[in-house]
């Protein structure tokens, strides 16, 4: 009974998460400071999603790790991509 009441406070915090960057995405708005709410917002749902609704506590430590790692270098890159876009382009250009 308890592991049901917290998956359900898990899923209502993931769309309480995503309610947020609807918002924030919705405002229209470009600087660093909501793209680091992003990036933050990515990191917890997939923390969530990782830890709770896949149960991967109790895994395999190397999967663990692939899909946590993804977690921290997805955002990461969502910040890199606002602070850097022309370099990184110029390096993606087939020409």
């Amino acid at each position: 009974m308890l592991a049901n009441r917290s998956i359900h406070v898990v899923w209502l915090l993931l769309m309480l998460i995503t309610l947020g960057s609807a918002l924030l995405a919705e405002s229209g708005e470009t600087n660093l400071f909501i793209t680091l709410l992003i990036a933050l917002s990515v990191l917890l749902k997939g923390r969530l999603v990782v830890e709770r609704l896949m149960e991967l506590r109790s895994a395999n430590r190397y999967i663990r790790f692939a899909m946590n790692f993804y977690f921290y270098v997805v955002p990461a890159l969502i910040v890199l991509v606002y602070l850097v876009p022309d370099q990184l382009a110029s390096m993606t250009t087939l020409s």
